[in-house]
C-alpha cells in the first residue's frame, strides 16, 4: 500500500474540512471597501435630503430630525430599538 496524495487530493479535504470557517483578509478588505462606499453614499443622500426647504421637506411628510434617520436606513436598513 503506497501512502501517497495527490495535490488534488490535498486541496479538495482541506476545502472541505474548512469551509467557510477559514478567515480570508481579501474577502474583509471587500467588504470594508463596500461599507465606506455605502456609508459615503449614505452621506451624499443626507446632504441631499438635509438641502432641501422646509417646504419641500413638509410636502413629502418628513421631519427634519428624521433625515438622519432616513438616509441611514436606506442603505443600512432598519435600525433596531
Amino acid at each position: 500500500m503506497s501512502a501517497q496524495v495527490s495535490v488534488a487530493q490535498l486541496n479538495t479535504s482541506s476545502q472541505n474540512n474548512l469551509g467557510q470557517n477559514r478567515f480570508n483578509p481579501i474577502t474583509s478588505i471587500v467588504r470594508f471597501f463596500e461599507l465606506i462606499k455605502r456609508a459615503n453614499a449614505s452621506a451624499h443622500y443626507f446632504d441631499t435630503l438635509s438641502s432641501l426647504p422646509a417646504t419641500e421637506i413638509e410636502r413629502m411628510n418628513l421631519q427634519r430630525e428624521d433625515l438622519p434617520k432616513i438616509a441611514y436606513e436606506r442603505y443600512f436598513g432598519p435600525i433596531n430599538s
